[in-house]
């Protein structure tokens, strides 16, 4: 017997916009106030070192982070984590990044901050009904992540001890 996760025909769409026009899809399950229309600063790599392309904790500098975007590289600490590190630091915003080691997945969080997360944007996906020799079809499949349920008001949405806002349904 072959078993997998499965997913929910739903999206959480959240999107990007630069400067130039060019946008940018990605998920978030951020619900506070957007951006609006208002140009803000894009930077990526703050610090001295690489940890800042990762938005690690003490990595950014609030004089370069201060009023802007923040784009993070994903991996090494939580999702949520950079949002909270690119908030401490003043930035308004963040745009998580996935790299060649995340790929295409694109796992929508609740952030503390207006947050997207974006995948490559060169991946094509091709969907192909029928088996395959090289796709393998799961006999059981149970849920398996953006999936809506509920929450434990015990605990905030992301799981970060500074994070005390209390809902009722999370992914």
């Amino acid at each position: 017997m072959t078993v997998g996760a499965g997913t929910i025909d739903r999206d959480f769409p959240a999107y990007a916009v630069m400067g130039d026009g060019k946008r940018f899809t990605g998920v978030s399950l951020y619900s506070g106030k957007g951006m609006g229309k208002k140009p803000v600063g894009l930077v990526y790599g703050t610090g001295k070192n690489s940890s800042s392309n990762l938005c690690l904790r003490g990595s950014l500098e609030p004089d370069v982070v201060r009023g802007k975007l923040v784009l993070c590289d994903r991996g090494i600490s939580a999702r949520v984590e950079k949002g909270l590190v690119v908030r401490d630091a003043g930035g308004v915003g963040m745009i998580l990044v996935n790299t060649a080691a995340t790929g295409e997945e694109l796992v929508a969080d609740s952030h503390l901050l207006l947050a997207v997360v974006v995948g490559d944007l060169t991946w094509d996906y091709v969907r192909k009904d029928g088996a395959t020799a090289q796709v393998l079809k799961p006999d059981v499949i149970g849920p398996g992540f953006n999936i809506l349920a509920g929450w434990s008001e015990a605990v905030g949405a992301t799981g970060l001890d500074q994070h005390t806002r209390k809902i009722q349904l999370n992914t």
